[in-house]
């Protein structure tokens, strides 16, 4: 109830630009360090000198994001396992009381590694899966054996699972693009084949890197793709909902979304060096709007004046179809109930 009262204030608020509670979703970026090179990411190509944030102060930024009111608080990349503290910092996390999620590659988790996240006592993971097939995930992440290694690593997370009777849920998530716009269908069987739970998609977002619209012809093969996937005997496990399943093919054919974004209004991104953004896909642009030097400054800053004119900025953006934040807008904007496949089907 604390929370549907909660979403119901903000939903009254997104008309202006003050806040009346703490973001819904944050997401700390642990490191832009990779030891992929993605041809959709730019991460690994970032270049900053300056100190990043050590695990105090990554603490502190955590009870700050959580005492703000944060529900969930994603940790990720770069790649997040290239931090020898995120363990003591997953486990700080679950101690704060939010759903706590992580993103990672999965190049790293052996057996071992996975008893030792799942200690923590975290509650979601997604692992990256951009093809069906080892020869496109492969080509699309930029190193030979990555699409064994992150089935590997999907294995390894549910048998420590199993052993213990209880986890983390894990999920792959696919960045659907033109080099893999034909496996969507693949990708969702090899996800029931592996045991894992559910697989999202989200479109690439040619704004900010390379050219990946698709033609128009290429676009509808991928829509009635999509359909097909959520229509087949696996397709309870797509992750997103319908309604923002039907606009993925478009985003990429080069549409604008409907909706205003929430996200000035229900999420935050904060990276290892201090800078904030609205959103992940802002965070891409390395454009930040405003930065902290103390983690325990955030409430402030949320409730300033100065990012008042943040979330004017931020409603006005039409650049992006990104997951989370655009079901949140599903949820927000349009007072859609934000749905899997198979709820869908069911209700």
């Amino acid at each position: 109830m604390k929370q549907l009262w909660r979403t119901a204030r903000i939903r009254s608020a997104l008309a202006g630009d003050r806040a009346v509670s703490g973001p819904i979703l944050a997401t700390v970026v642990l490191t832009y360090q990779c030891n992929l090179r993605c041809f959709m990411c730019d991460s690994w190509r970032r270049g900053d000198d300056r100190p990043v944030w050590d695990t105090d102060q990554i603490r502190r930024l955590i009870d700050a994001l959580t005492q703000t009111g944060a529900t969930g608080l994603g940790l990720t990349g770069g790649e997040p396992l290239l931090r020898p503290d995120l363990d003591t910092l997953l486990t700080h996390a679950v101690s704060r009381g939010s759903v706590v999620h992580l993103n990672t590659n999965g190049i790293l988790l052996n057996r071992e590694r996975c008893e030792r996240l799942l200690d923590t006592g975290l509650h979601s993971i997604n692992l990256s899966l951009d093809g069906a097939i080892a020869e496109t995930h492969d080509a699309i992440r930029g190193a030979k054996g990555a699409f064994d290694k992150v089935l590997r690593a999907a294995e390894n997370l549910l048998a420590a699972r199993a052993d213990r009777g209880h986890g983390p849920r894990v999920h792959f998530v696919t960045v659907v693009s033109g080099q893999n716009r034909g496996e969507v269908g693949a990708a969702l069987e090899l996800t029931a084949r592996s045991g894992v739970d559910g697989l999202g998609l989200l479109p690439h977002h040619a704004q900010f890197f390379e050219a990946a619209m698709l033609p128009g012809s290429d676009a509808q093969r991928l829509a009635k793709d999509i359909e097909a996937a959520q229509r087949s005997p696996v397709g309870d496990r797509l992750d997103n909902s319908p309604a923002y399943l039907r606009g993925i093919a478009p985003f990429l054919a080069g549409e604008t979304p409907a909706q205003r974004c929430s996200a000035g209004h229900a999420s935050v991104v904060i990276d290892a060096f201090g800078d904030v953004y609205p959103c992940v896909p802002w965070s891409e642009t390395q454009r930040p709007v405003a930065h902290l030097d103390d983690p325990s400054e955030f409430s402030r800053l949320w409730y300033s004046e100065e990012y008042r004119s943040v979330r004017r900025d931020v409603a006005a953006c039409e650049g992006c179809w990104w997951n989370c934040h655009r079901e949140l807008d599903l949820l927000l904007r349009t007072g859609q109930r934000v749905t899997s496949t198979a709820e869908a089907r069911v209700g």
